[in-house]
């Protein structure tokens, strides 16, 4: 989850482009069929809802859920952009993702971590996102000298939901291929997490503020979770450390990543919603709740009808439109044939045949709805 400020009118529009994207290019599914205010199928086994809101106050909000299908269960989608009208306050983005259940009847099943969606990564480098006072990027800050001030308002910021890596340095590591090593690190952690990569005067002047307990050395990584006490020793032991050593073994690397994301992870799943986004997040179920009730049994599309279209009084037939014609009743008669074989029925009419499309075209909209209805109240 994200704030901007400096994007608040835009944030809307930009975020369901890269979202399309994302739907259009690496997944091959179709962005074309999302409907407003209706479930949609969008790919293979893939079924998708656009809401849109507008709020009395003059608010406006989106949603996508997006819920694929797979052998080993479903895997849910969800991004909601949220436009205050107030200027003072920000928009935000929240996007949730959910795996399939581990396999009880597997003693070693574990929960499947999520990665974050690759949509998310292009929007970040064109905004200004803020989890609270801690800035959200694709690559590590760098901070230099009295720049520090930054991270520690990160830090203390009791608003700040993520958590915040912070690489220390005394100079002796050199600046670009340290960066570059700490940002290989936190790869999985984009748009989950903060980091800054300090330079020695920096590392000196934060760990002068935060103490002992809290401080990050030269050479090491450490993960700050939220609500930091710099007055609390026993504070400090919730922040862990990642040694120099560790770091600095190329076959930790890929290991050390995937922990580092898990910790992000685990850290946002713990975090509750903020008041106002709870708010917007209980409108939005409503309506999707109110929608699917609504749709069971609901056939709003057009019958197809098997009657001949009559010909206009003024018309003049020609003979190749006549044999046309004739070839059209002539399958229309063999049609009518095999479903009086089918349904068991000698009299079978026209209006019969409606009638039997209709009932199928319930059948289906009835089926889509309860698979609808099933994916949301799959979630928790």
């Amino acid at each position: 989850m994200f704030t901007t400020h400096r994007e608040r009118n835009h944030l809307q529009p930009l975020v369901r482009e890269q979202l399309d994207r994302w739907i259009a290019g690496p997944k091959c599914w179709d962005p074309s069929a999302l409907q407003e205010n209706r479930w949609a199928t969008i790919g293979d086994n893939v079924r998708a809802l656009l809401l849109q809101h507008e709020g009395q106050d003059g608010s406006t909000s989106t949603r996508v859920r997006i819920v694929e299908t797979k052998p080993d269960g479903q895997w849910i989608i969800q991004l909601t952009v949220h436009s205050p009208n107030a200027r003072e306050r920000g928009a935000w983005a929240w996007i949730d993702i959910e795996s399939p259940d581990p396999d009880s009847e597997d003693p070693r099943s574990r929960p499947r971590l999520a990665g974050t969606p690759r949509f998310l990564a292009p929007v970040l480098e064109i905004i200004d996102a803020w989890d609270g006072a801690a800035r959200l990027t694709t690559r590590p800050i760098v901070i230099r000298g009295d720049e520090v001030d930054e991270v520690h308002r990160a830090l203390i910021d009791t608003d700040r939901r993520g958590v915040v890596f912070v690489a220390g340095n005394d100079d002796s590591l050199p600046s670009v291929p340290w960066t570059d090593r700490v940002a290989n690190l936190t790869r999985f952690t984009i748009g989950m997490a903060s980091c800054y990569v300090l330079d020695g005067e920096a590392t000196q002047l934060l760990n002068d503020r935060l103490g002992q307990a809290h401080a990050v050395l030269p050479g090491r990584l450490r993960t700050y979770r939220s609500q930091v006490q710099p007055d609390s020793v026993v504070d400090g032991l919730r922040h862990r450390v990642l040694s120099a050593e560790r770091i600095a073994d190329d076959n930790e690397q890929p290991r050390l990543a995937r922990v580092l994301a898990s910790n992000a992870q685990l850290q946002a799943l713990e975090q509750p919603l903020p008041a106002s986004v709870a708010r917007v997040h209980r409108m939005l179920e409503r309506i999707a709740d109110d929608m699917l009730v609504h749709r069971l049994g609901d056939v709003s599309s057009k019958r197809p009808s098997l009657v001949p279209s009559q010909p206009q009084a003024a018309a003049v037939e020609t003979r190749e439109s006549d044999r046309r014609q004739d070839d059209v009743s002539a399958q229309q008669g063999m049609l009518l044939d095999y479903l009086k074989i089918k349904v068991g029925v000698d009299d079978l009419t026209v209006d019969g045949i409606d009638e039997i499309v209709g009932l199928i075209e319930v059948g289906r909209s009835s089926q889509e709805a309860q698979k609808d209805i099933a994916a949301r109240f799959a979630q928790p």
